[in-house]
């Protein structure tokens, strides 16, 4: 399966650190990576911990909790259409694939996982429990597939303080968007041009 081959470089990411209204907010648009997003005024920009991350955000006032968004290039999927994409995309592979991102060891609670769509494409928007480390984390995530990328938006930090920015979370998630089209992202095919007619003799 295709999007198995993902896991590697999600995993990988699992130590980096977790984590329209009239509503007052900030916005972030990375054009080369090909998406952007809004975030209440809350929040602030912060120091991506690698070259993954294009962007990292934190609560002002809990800064220990963090949304992270990170992009990366995926070969496997390169031949892929946004169509076998979509189709092979079901919430059983949506939980594994959110288990799987989770730290080693990690003990987890709570997960729950279901297939949306985000800018015209299927992905997962999951929340999770679990213990690593010592600690419990609370988070949610939205991972968006597109042929030759995917992109993670992820969303957490300690269990106790989650209650206090999950409003903001749920408007971070919602605001996530892609730009179609940029880098690697598959902009939507024009239709197919019809045969001539024959011209009559």
């Amino acid at each position: 399966m295709r999007l198995s081959a993902a896991v590697l470089a999600v995993a990988a990411l699992a130590a980096a650190g977790l984590a329209p209204s009239a509503l007052a907010r900030g916005s972030f648009r990375d054009a080369a990576a090909g998406f952007e997003v809004d975030y209440p005024d809350t929040w602030k920009q912060g120091q991506v911990p690698n070259p993954n991350i294009k962007l990292r955000l934190y609560a002002e006032a809990l800064p220990h909790m963090r949304c992270n968004v990170s992009v990366h290039d995926d070969p496997t999927t390169a031949a892929a259409s946004q169509a076998q994409l979509d189709a092979e995309l079901t919430t059983a592979i949506a939980e594994q694939f959110v288990r799987d991102g989770l730290p080693t060891g990690a003990q987890v609670k709570s997960l729950k996982a279901r297939v949306v769509t985000v800018s015209g494409g299927k992905a997962i928007d999951a929340e999770t429990v679990f213990v690593a480390g010592g600690g419990e984390t609370r988070g949610r995530e939205i991972d968006v597939f597109r042929p030759g990328r995917f992109y993670r938006l992820v969303c957490g930090g300690p269990s106790a303080d989650y209650p206090k920015v999950a409003a903001d979370v749920d408007r971070i998630v919602n605001w996530f968007r892609l730009a179609v089209g940029a880098g690697n992202v598959a902009a939507p095919r024009p239709p197919a041009k019809a045969a001539a007619a024959p011209k009559k003799k």
